[in-house]
C-alpha cells in the first residue's frame, strides 16, 4: 500500500475512534470522520464506500494480528500452539488493542469485533487441532464454540470493567478453566492458585 494512502486510511480511522470515544451521539457522518481526519469528503469516498466499512476494516485488522500472531508463534516454535500460547496471544492482542476494546465495550449495542474474534478464533482452533482428537467436525466445532465463547466472554466482561482483576488473573483463570474444566477447578487439581 502507498505511504499516503496508508496514512489517510489511519487518519480516518482515528476519527472514527474518536468520534467513538466522544460517546454516543448517534451515526456517525462521512462529513464527521472527514472533518477530524482533516481531508475532504470525496477523499473519504475514495478509500470507503460507507462509515461502516471503516468499523469493518478497524475489527479486521485487530483480528487479523491476533490470528498472523498464532501462525508466526506457532511457525517459531516448528508446532501447533499450545493452550497457554494461545491465551497469551490473546491477552496480548487485548492489551495491545485495549483502547479500541474499551471504546467498542462502551457501546453495548454493537458486539461484532467480540463475534468476529470469536469466529476467527474458532476456525483457526479447528485449523490446528481438529485432526489430533479423533473427533467429528460437528463434536468438535461443539468444542470450539464452548471454549471460545466463554473465553471471548469473559475478556468481554474485563474491558467492560465488570472484573476487577488484573488482565494476567483473568488469563490465569481463563487458562486453567480451559486445561481443567470446571469439575478440575472445583477440585483443586490446577497446579497454581491465584
Amino acid at each position: 500500500m502507498d505511504r499516503r494512502v496508508g496514512k489517510t486510511c489511519t487518519a480516518i480511522k482515528n476519527a472514527y475512534l474518536d468520534i467513538l470515544k466522544d460517546g454516543p451521539a448517534g451515526r456517525i457522518t462521512v462529513a464527521e470522520i472527514a472533518r477530524r481526519a482533516n481531508i475532504d469528503r470525496k477523499t473519504f469516498y475514495l478509500h470507503y464506500a460507507t462509515t461502516d466499512a471503516v468499523l469493518d476494516e478497524i475489527y479486521d485488522s485487530v483480528v487479523n494480528e491476533t490470528i498472523d500472531s498464532m501462525q508466526n508463534n506457532a511457525a517459531d516454535k516448528n508446532k501447533r500452539l499450545s493452550v497457554e500460547d494461545l491465551f497469551d496471544l490473546i491477552t496480548a492482542m487485548i492489551a495491545k488493542n485495549l483502547d479500541i476494546f474499551e471504546i467498542l465495550a462502551a457501546r453495548s449495542d454493537d458486539k461484532t469485533l467480540f463475534e468476529k474474534l470469536r469466529k476467527t478464533l474458532i476456525r483457526q482452533i479447528e485449523t490446528e487441532y481438529k485432526d489430533e482428537l479423533g473427533l467429528t467436525k460437528t463434536q468438535f466445532h461443539i468444542y470450539a464454540e464452548f471454549f471460545m465463547s466463554g473465553i471471548i466472554a469473559s475478556y468481554s466482561m474485563w474491558i467492560s470493567g465488570r472484573l476487577p482483576l488484573r488482565i494476567e488473573e483473568l488469563a490465569q483463570m481463563v487458562t486453567r478453566a480451559s486445561l481443567y474444566g470446571l469439575e478440575g477447578v472445583i477440585n483443586g487439581k490446577e497446579s497454581k492458585k491465584l
